[in-house]
């Protein structure tokens, strides 16, 4: 493996293994989107779980590990129901390993007194979560949907919770707001930037980014330049770095421009890859400036930008052509820089 691919893999391995450390409540990095998960479900309502049963304990394993799993079946009062028939109660039962294996994986937990989202197709014993990390979120008690069901409906309720008086509530809350893809709950997440604390703040900037709302992403430089010691903002940092590099909207380029001055060498290499994916003209001297940058990444793509705006395909290297020889390719940018009539 060429050392540019083992750099990449490697900075993709180290953003999954500090995402994942660095997951916190029930959404987690990767979060299935709303979309996908209420079209899968037999039932979504929000409820109460009002009382829990250990109904059998057997001898199995759990991810290869020899264990003892615990069967549960838990009795949830709903509040709402968004999909699905109605009913006083719902039963959804769920597996759960020793709690020693639950430090080292994900494992479902419902106790009595969780307000939750709730996920479900049907199970042997009644419901079940449809995904074991993604079946179940916390949900706030306030609604802007009151006889209304469906998937708007919901999402409706997701804005309600902004206003839980709970934080983790609101946290979790502003997390399915981005992950609902419902780009007109922008408006209602930005309102809350001017008095959100620092966790608040990098949750909405980062859910903001999911929405494809780049109105924050100038102002965003203090947050991804400097790394925090608190492992939430930490991931959400992380996360907003990986919406960056992925971004293909034309309006941010000049947002992303200014992200490429970044002290940071993470912020400039999520930068300049989205600006090589948007190919525009308005990068050129930018991805010029960046044939000089320090971090072999970020010259690579720059040499990729140039060549896919100007289609010149003979200064497109694969990354061992241009391991070898790095030079022959930015010194030949470079001087057609220099001759450019659009400099």
């Amino acid at each position: 493996m060429s050392m540019l691919r083992l750099l990449r893999f490697a900075t993709v391995l180290l953003l999954t293994i500090v995402v994942s450390s660095y997951s916190m409540g029930d959404v987690l990095p990767d979060s299935i989107p709303v979309d996908r998960l209420f079209g899968a479900a037999v039932m979504v309502v929000r409820g109460e779980v009002k009382q829990v049963i250990a109904a059998e304990k057997r001898r199995a394993e759990w991810h290869g590990v020899p264990t003892v799993l615990t069967t549960y079946v838990v009795q949830v009062v709903p509040d709402k129901v968004y999909k699905g028939n109605p009913a006083a109660a719902v039963r959804i039962a769920y597996v759960r390993p020793d709690d020693r294996l639950c430090a080292v994986s994900a494992c479902i937990q419902l106790k009595v007194g969780d307000f939750d989202y709730f996920f479900l197709d049907v199970g042997e014993q009644g419901f079940e979560l449809n995904d074991p990390h993604f079946g179940k979120f916390r949900a706030s008690r306030r609604t802007e949907s009151r006889g209304q069901t469906g998937l708007d409906a919901l999402k409706s309720d997701f804005v309600a919770g902004l206003d839980d008086p709970d934080e983790a509530v609101r946290l979790a809350q502003v997390e399915l707001i981005g992950d609902s893809a419902r780009k007109t709950d922008a408006e209602q997440l930005l309102r809350l930037l001017p008095a959100a604390d620092a966790l608040s703040r990098a949750t909405i900037l980062y859910s903001l980014l999911q929405l494809g709302d780049y109105s924050t992403l100038t102002s965003m430089r203090d947050f991804l330049e400097v790394p925090s010691n608190v492992p939430a903002i930490e991931r959400l940092r992380f996360l907003s770095l990986s919406q960056i590099n992925a971004i293909s909207d034309a309006k941010a380029v000049d947002a992303l421009i200014g992200l490429t001055q970044s002290s940071a060498d993470d912020v400039r290499e999520s930068a300049i890859h989205a600006l090589r994916t948007i190919q525009s003209p308005k990068a050129i001297p930018v991805f010029i400036r960046a044939l000089d940058d320090r971090v072999q990444f970020v010259r690579y793509d720059a040499v990729l930008g140039l060549a896919e705006i100007e289609h010149n395909w003979a200064l497109a290297p694969a990354v061992d052509a241009f391991e070898a020889d790095e030079r022959k390719y930015t010194a030949a940018w470079k001087s057609w820089w220099q001759t450019s009539p659009g400099r």
